[in-house]
């Protein structure tokens, strides 16, 4: 990503893999009903101290193969996740990022590209998140 720090030296930015408001998806998939309940009441609490996302979202998403895979290659933690859970996590993933409008949002097919072994796949990339401002608008290579 030295594309990213190139643009404005003096220019303050975060790059994140987590957007807080993505949280209640996992909640929701791995907490009881009673634990609903008490994770809804403490939730306010904790939306008011979490850092705003001002510019923007970048969902990377593709197949659940690629997950698949990870649990074959023979991680221990990656070995433990049920295919049933990740395809839950996908449908609640696309379900959110379909109704999300908080700020702008480019949504990333990344089946097709490859932004750790193809230079060329990652300053694309890059290139796509730089000129998005507004709305949501796919990038799907391919």
């Amino acid at each position: 990503m030295q594309a990213l720090v190139q643009r404005d030296l003096f220019q303050s930015a975060v790059v994140s893999d987590y957007l807080f408001q993505k949280d209640r998806i996992f909640a929701s998939i791995n907490l009881s009903d009673e634990e609903m309940r008490l994770y809804d009441q403490i939730l306010p609490a904790a939306r008011a101290r979490a850092p705003q996302t001002r510019s923007g979202g970048i969902p990377a998403g593709g197949s659940i193969d690629h997950p698949q895979e990870n649990r074959e290659r023979g991680r221990s933690f990656e070995r433990g996740i049920d295919p049933d859970y990740l395809s839950a996590l996908d449908e609640a993933y696309k379900y959110f990022f379909f109704h999300y409008r908080a700020t702008p949002l480019l949504v990333v097919n990344t089946d097709a590209i490859d932004v750790v072994g193809r230079p060329e796949d990652r300053e694309e990339l890059i290139r796509r998140v730089l000129a998005h401002d507004k709305g949501t608008a796919y990038y799907n290579p391919g």
